[in-house]
């Protein structure tokens, strides 16, 4: 049988937008602090590490920005399965913040 709820838009309240703006801010905050600290950063550094190693290219950039939107999905709507995003980038962005520390980056 079909289900008669339906799927709430995204409502963009100003509690909806500060939460936003609070976490891309945190996040970028958090990033910039990282990147002063290279090569002696944490795994927090992530993909940043081979940009910083190698300079930027596409692959690099857009691994970056996707990992990045995926820790931040949570931040934009709150749920379940967006939580499950954000662990799974988290994770990923670590790993490759370990990758980066392991291989001299």
């Amino acid at each position: 049988m079909a289900s008669t709820e339906t799927v709430r838009p995204i409502q963009f309240t100003l509690r909806h937008v500060l939460r936003v703006v609070a976490a891309v801010a945190l996040w970028c905050g958090l990033m910039s602090i990282e990147w002063i600290r290279a090569p002696d950063a944490s795994p927090l550094l992530g993909p940043l590490y081979f940009i910083w190693y190698n300079g930027g290219d596409v692959f690099t950039w857009s691994i970056t920005f996707g990992l990045s939107a995926g820790v931040l999905s949570c931040a934009l709507r709150p749920h379940e399965i967006t939580f499950g995003i954000s662990v799974v980038s988290i994770l990923t962005w670590l790993f490759f913040g370990m990758l980066g520390q392991g291989i001299g980056c």
